[in-house]
């Protein structure tokens, strides 16, 4: 991948694509949205039939068909790196702002295990292991995104960070290590 190592937004996008790509292949498709989902809801307990599961996978779904839009592909086709970055950051201000605002939102539903409104250090912790980013990481990002210091994550505050994550090009953004260190 010819990714600038300047370019922040990129190399964040091309983390996520790496996140996806656990085989290695070089190509992620839906099923590696799907298998990432299942992945996470094995973390939590959630069922393949519960409606945390499939409200993460219709957000991932749509996520997706947006994505290979930009690119000019189909949703069965898979995408090279380069096209998974492109895709992205094609998308439009708008487009990214909705589909990370309802993915954001499903997936803090799933990681909010214990229903309480908020993300915990712990359920956080979850989350990134069952992503692919170690405890020590998860740690280190999660006090960074915790903004007010009170120990947990707001819908708020996990949201922001997503979205800085995927779309932000801010240096100082909390999110840029949502899913590890870059």
């Amino acid at each position: 991948m010819a990714v600038a190592s300047g370019d922040l937004r990129q190399r964040k996008i091309a983390k996520s694509f790496e996140a996806l790509d656990v085989t290695g292949r070089g190509t992620v498709s839906m099923s590696d949205l799907e298998d990432q989902v299942r992945r996470i809801a094995a973390e939590f307990g959630a069922a393949a039939d519960s409606p945390q599961f499939a409200r993460l996978l219709d957000a991932d779904a749509r996520c997706w068909r947006e994505l290979v839009k930009c690119v000019g592909k189909s949703p069965e086709q898979e995408l090279t790196m380069d096209e998974y970055v492109q895709g992205i950051t094609r998308l439009r201000q708008q487009d990214i702002r909705k589909a990370l605002t309802q993915y954001a939102e499903a997936l803090f539903e799933m990681v909010d295990n214990n229903r309480d409104g908020r993300i915990s250090r712990d359920e956080f912790v979850r989350y990134a292991k069952a992503i692919g980013v170690s405890s020590e990481d998860a740690g280190a990002v999660f006090q960074r995104m915790d903004s007010d210091g009170d120990g947990e994550l707001s819908r708020t505050e996990f949201a922001r960070n997503m979205y800085d994550f995927f779309a932000g090009s801010d240096v100082k953004a909390t999110g840029n290590e949502l899913i590890g260190r870059l």
